[in-house]
């Protein structure tokens, strides 16, 4: 409930990105890193394959034109804000370029229109809801996540700790070890100072998991390269949403995961309660084990820590 197409002003809003940038396109002035079109393309692609603008959303530029809600009329030269196409049109505005067509069809100012009767391979939809309403768990939320996870991996290319640390939490899980954002900071500044060489790249697909509606879990194969040395293990990224923001909560891997595992179960106390006999007496006619003892032992990890001890039954 509550989606539908986005007017022709949302979607060149949402086109143009963070603080309505000047790009032609989508992200960039440069068609090829946001968009597919007839020179990189014979065909549509999955979501996504391309860079995302400044508010994550990707595709806005090539690979299918988009229905919004509007009808189509020419532009005037008033001054409107969110203005609505003619609702009596024949005609309804389609945005954003697609696969076959020209580099400048794909840029955020162009417009395009058919009748909506037309079913093409080249046209689809994007939907959007009322911001009221609006669910925590979004697509805009992960392709956030995704691109803050990119700029994660350049900063490990560039040793440029300060966009490093522009990524993280107050606290962040750090390779099992809880730390505050300034002492994650140094280590990751130590680590990086060992090579000068050092690098790593993303191999494959990075896998996502909603952990609450305010923390996202990525996983990906991670290839890197220390000291001419080539390890790939599967990287581990948590987000935190703070604010309207996402900050890296927790970095890790599957190796350091297992390991902490394993400590924190060989790590757990092992009580025993252990019984020895001090001194025993037989009992006689007239009285029982009244002057036997009992100790009673409390030991955690094999090590004794107090006693107790019971005169009387020895049973």
């Amino acid at each position: 409930m509550g989606w539908r197409l986005p007017t022709e002003a949302e979607w060149e809003w949402a086109a143009r990105g963070a603080e309505e940038s000047k790009y032609k396109y989508a992200g960039s002035d440069f068609i090829g890193d946001v968009g597919w079109y007839s020179n990189n393309s014979k065909g549509s692609h999955p979501v996504c394959k391309k860079t995302a603008n400044d508010l994550g959303l990707c595709d806005m530029s090539g690979n299918v034109l988009e229905w919004v809600w509007d009808g189509y009329e020419m532009y005037t030269d008033a001054v409107t804000t969110d203005p609505k196409g003619d609702e009596e049109s024949s005609y309804r505005v389609c945005r954003g370029g697609f696969w076959r067509h020209v580099a400048w069809t794909a840029r955020v100012s162009f417009r395009n229109f058919h009748e909506p009767s037309l079913s093409d391979i080249g046209i689809g939809f994007r939907l959007v809801h009322d911001a009221a309403a609006l669910p925590l768990r979004t697509t805009v939320a992960v392709s956030s996540v995704r691109k803050l996870a990119e700029e994660w991996n350049r900063s490990h290319n560039r040793r440029d700790v300060k966009a490093y640390g522009m990524l993280l939490a107050n606290r962040v899980s750090y390779y099992a070890k809880e730390l505050s954002s300034n002492e994650t900071l140094g280590r990751k500044a130590a680590a990086l100072a060992k090579d000068p060489n050092y690098s790593q790249e993303i191999v494959g697909e990075i896998a996502e998991r909603w952990l609450n509606d305010d923390l996202i879990q990525l996983s990906f194969i991670k290839r890197s390269t220390y000291k001419g040395k080539t390890l790939s293990v599967e990287a581990i990224l948590e987000f935190q949403r703070v604010g309207n923001d996402w900050r890296l909560s927790k970095e890790s891997d599957a190796i350091s995961e297992k390991v902490a595992k394993e400590s924190r179960k060989s790590s757990l106390p092992v009580v025993d309660l252990r019984n020895r006999l001090v001194k025993y007496e037989p009992p006689s006619d007239e009285r029982g084990y009244e002057n036997s003892e009992v100790a009673i032992e409390l030991f955690i990890n094999d090590k004794l820590v107090d006693s107790y001890t019971s005169f009387g039954n020895a049973d």
